[in-house]
């Protein structure tokens, strides 16, 4: 789960979406995003007109794929890993109950 976070930066690690997505989970993740892709200069590479794919019920099937496949993660993580997500999930609980302050000094 974490093994990335202590390497340094991969340079070359970029567009890899376009051969490890299919169609449908990049206009996914275009529809969701666009605004934000827009923002910040990225390209976007649907059509963005299959809504269908976020709608309501289509929202329902990825939660429940989603919570199915992060039930599988834990049950296979390594203890330390769950330990790092353990201190995670407290941040972020901090910041959902308005506890965490961030400090510029």
């Amino acid at each position: 789960m974490w093994q990335n976070l202590s390497k340094p930066i991969m340079s070359n690690n970029k567009g890899k979406f376009h051969a490890e997505l299919s169609h449908d989970e990049l206009e996914t993740f275009e529809l969701v995003a666009h605004d934000v892709l827009k923002k910040l200069g990225y390209p976007v590479f649907t059509t963005l007109s299959n809504t269908g794919l976020i709608s309501e019920e289509a929202i329902g099937k990825y939660d429940i794929i989603n919570g199915q496949l992060k039930k599988e993660i834990l049950l296979n993580a390594r203890p330390a890993d769950l330990e790092k997500r353990e201190a995670q999930l407290a941040i972020v609980n901090d910041i959902k109950q308005g506890a965490f302050r961030y400090s510029a000094e």
